[in-house]
């Protein structure tokens, strides 16, 4: 399993002409670059994996994880705490339970904690 680094997100997001006409658009330019990280993963899936033969569904699922950690963490640095984003997080963890055969908690727990260390 692998990880979308921003690198490769720019990329796909370049190649496959993704615009978020749905997503909010921020002034924080990371807090931005995040969020279409978030949307181009949910929305675009399958034309990832169609556009890159050496990516599997749990890269998408568990970047898609990564991403909206990173995503979230910024927002609570900007605006504070966010109940609803809480909330968002665990519905994407039971998308991953539910599109996956299982889930690796063991990757999930090293997200959480790497996010841990760089909250404020």
């Amino acid at each position: 399993m692998n990880l979308l680094t921003s690198e490769t997100l720019n990329h796909i997001i370049d190649v496959l002409n993704f615009k978020e006409d749905s997503a909010e658009v921020f002034e924080d330019t990371l807090l931005s670059a995040y969020n279409s990280y978030v949307h181009v993963l949910d929305e675009q899936k399958p034309s990832i994996l169609e556009t890159d033969s050496s990516l599997k569904p749990d890269d998408l699922y568990y970047s898609a994880y990564y991403w909206f950690t990173q995503f979230k963490s910024r927002h609570f640095e900007l605006f504070g705490h966010d109940e609803g984003l809480e909330q968002q997080g665990f519905i994407i963890l039971e998308n991953i339970s539910m599109s996956l055969e299982e889930i690796d908690w063991s990757i999930i727990e090293v997200i959480e904690k790497g996010n841990r260390a760089k909250s404020y």
